[in-house]
């Protein structure tokens, strides 16, 4: 039933949430069925297989969650530009190391 082998390392996925690939981390010892649903977003309930720092990996992903939590308590709250340069600089060279 499960392998004895321990699974360690970076993974990519796709949400209903945002556009862009979500980067995450695996760590398990066994077999793990399927992550074809590694995120899924019910109210304000996040349910993922990923583990790491989800958030911090994942500028716009981030930037969805502010931006529903504000909202949330201030519906006409006005955003301003975010600066995620550096963010996103990371984010790109990640996706493209894999």
């Amino acid at each position: 039933m499960y392998n004895e082998e321990r699974i360690v390392k970076d993974v990519r996925t796709k949400t209903d949430i945002i556009d862009n690939e979500i980067i995450g981390f695996e760590n398990y010892l066994g077999k793990v069925l399927s992550f074809s649903e590694d995120i899924i977003s019910i109210d304000n309930f996040i349910r993922t297989y990923i583990i790491g720092p989800l958030l911090a990996r994942n500028p716009y992903l981030c930037s969805y969650y502010i931006k529903r939590l504000i909202t949330s308590k201030k519906e006409d709250f006005e955003f301003k530009e975010e600066n995620y340069d550096l963010d996103l600089k990371t984010y790109n060279k990640t996706l493209e190391a894999k």
